[in-house]
């Protein structure tokens, strides 16, 4: 006995009794993974001319000063320009209250530049704050 495969024409109908096959799935190529792209650090000249020199508060409270906003929505545009960077804020006190207060006082100032720099357009998960009191003063201790 011999066994011969023909292919039938297009134009004949096929039997009934047997199923088409099924198409075999098309494999595609794997897509590529998206790597976490690191951030990176613009040309200084370009960096130091968007950074606040001072960010400014009224005293013993967490409202930024109208003067210390047009410097801050500067860094804000800056950084909305670069996302892939990461800007941690630092804020400090003096030490005319005592440790708790100071340390809260400068959560809530960071807090706040934060809160002002994410209205400006800056992605809230590349800005981390910090608040140091009076532990770390900018400007070293106040003698008395």
């Amino acid at each position: 006995m011999a066994i011969s495969i023909v292919e039938k024409p297009a134009s004949e109908p096929k039997p009934d009794l047997i199923p088409d096959p099924k198409p075999e799935p098309k494999i595609e190529d794997p897509k590529p993974v998206n790597k976490p792209i690191p951030p990176t650090i613009p040309p200084a000249n370009t960096l130091e001319k968007s950074l606040p020199k001072d960010v400014l508060f009224k005293p013993v409270d967490y409202e930024i000063l109208k003067k210390s906003l047009p410097q801050l929505a500067k860094l804000g545009a800056f950084v909305a320009r670069n996302p892939r960077l990461l800007l941690e804020i630092h804020e400090h006190t003096d030490v005319t209250a005592d440790a708790e207060t100071n340390l809260q006082l400068s959560k809530d100032r960071a807090a706040e530049v934060v809160t002002y720099l994410t209205a400006k357009g800056v992605n809230s998960s590349s800005i981390t704050a910090k608040g140091f009191g009076a532990s770390k003063p900018k400007y070293g201790q106040v003698k008395n």
